[in-house]
């Protein structure tokens, strides 16, 4: 009986070092600028000089992936029931602008893309609108831009990290997305797939997880589905191999200028986490700015991701094999090439995803 409740004892203290492992880093209070989507734990991490330290911010156990909102304060100053919002990106005189209803004071705004300026106006009624004061917000330009879309985790675009092939370069917005997997998206998060123009679902799990069609993809909105799979438990296989993969997801990238792309794995994690590498490296982001993006799946549900197990690798073998090369971007497109992806498909992709890039 004795040697039972040591054991049993012995098991519980496993049992709390484990939850101790896992559970929710505290942080200190700091000041978020109010055009920041980012959350107080994310802003703090984003302005930690060492970007290896997230782990006092965030420990893969916990939703804390997804933005706050931006509040859009409003014009009329008589109480309504319901109040019209008209909201125009980078456009004064509301060319593609698109109308939202609140029943507050005030918008909340999700999803809007990094360093942009916003141009909106507000009145009580749909017909005021046209004649309503205008007003511009400029939101915060620091990367990563993650997003809220309802039902997933672990979404966000790479487009925001900055690009050592353009003098001032900024990776291009809204052409590719990562996200975990997207089978419990609910008819909200289906509609900001919509807004956000997302024509291509890549995903990379196991062959049979991937459904035939895309779990994005409605019935007045087709998603087109590719399947990328990759299997499980292959890690320290996947910078070397796979290169008929790779192949058809860059070839697929190269198109996203004119069909935005979400790729994912099961948890948007390993699978999903070499191809953003490769692709962000290959645009000019830099080894930290890579790494970030690679350590920002902490903030999800989907477990912790140290980079010292697979993300150093990747750079080592990266600067290793192609010591020749001057940069670690050219570095990485002699990589890509390697596995068989034309040059002219990847010059493509840095021409669409680098503004001012003249190869």
């Amino acid at each position: 009986m004795k040697a039972r409740s040591l054991v049993f004892l012995w098991l519980n203290a496993l049992t709390l070092l484990s939850c101790a492992k896992t559970s929710t880093p505290e942080i200190s209070s700091i000041d978020v600028p109010s055009n920041d989507f980012h959350t107080q734990r994310q802003y703090q991490y984003c302005t930690d000089s060492d970007w290896r330290n997230i782990a006092s911010y965030a420990a893969g156990a916990e939703e804390l992936s997804l933005p706050r909102s931006l509040s859009l304060p409003l014009t009329p100053t008589e109480d309504a029931p319901k109040y019209y919002v008209q909201i125009a990106k980078g456009k004064a005189d509301f060319a593609g602008a698109y109308i939202r209803e609140t029943t507050q004071k005030s918008y909340e705004f999700y999803n809007a893309e990094l360093g942009e300026t916003y141009y909106y106006r507000s009145s009580t009624s749909m017909s005021d609108l046209s004649n309503a004061r205008v007003h511009s917000y400029k939101v915060a330009s620091m990367a990563p831009r993650n997003l809220y879309v309802d039902g997933m985790t672990n979404f966000r675009d790479i487009g925001g990290w900055s690009s050592s092939l353009a003098k001032g370069g900024t990776i291009r917005q809204g052409l590719f997305f990562r996200s975990a997997n997207p089978d419990a998206v609910s008819e909200k998060g289906l509609e900001t797939i919509r807004e956000l123009g997302i024509g291509v679902d890549i995903d990379m799990r196991d062959v049979n997880q991937i459904p035939e069609t895309s779990a994005l993809s409605h019935s007045d909105y087709p998603v087109k589905l590719i399947n990328a799979s990759i299997p499980s438990g292959t890690e320290a296989r996947r910078y070397e191999e796979f290169n008929d993969v790779y192949k058809l997801i860059f070839e697929t990238i190269a198109k996203a200028d004119k069909d935005p792309i979400v790729l994912h794995c099961a948890q948007g994690a390993d699978r999903t986490g070499i191809v953003c590498f490769f692709l962000l490296a290959l645009c000019g982001a830099s080894v930290e700015e890579c790494g970030r993006d690679y350590c920002w799946t902490n903030f999800s549900t989907q477990g912790i991701r140290d980079p010292k197990r697979e993300f150093d690798v990747w750079v080592k073998k990266t600067k290793e094999n192609y010591a020749e090369y001057p940069t670690f971007a050219d570095q990485m497109k002699a990589h890509l090439l390697s596995k068989g992806i034309e040059e002219e498909t990847l010059e493509h992709i840095r021409e669409i995803f680098i503004p001012g890039y003249e190869g």
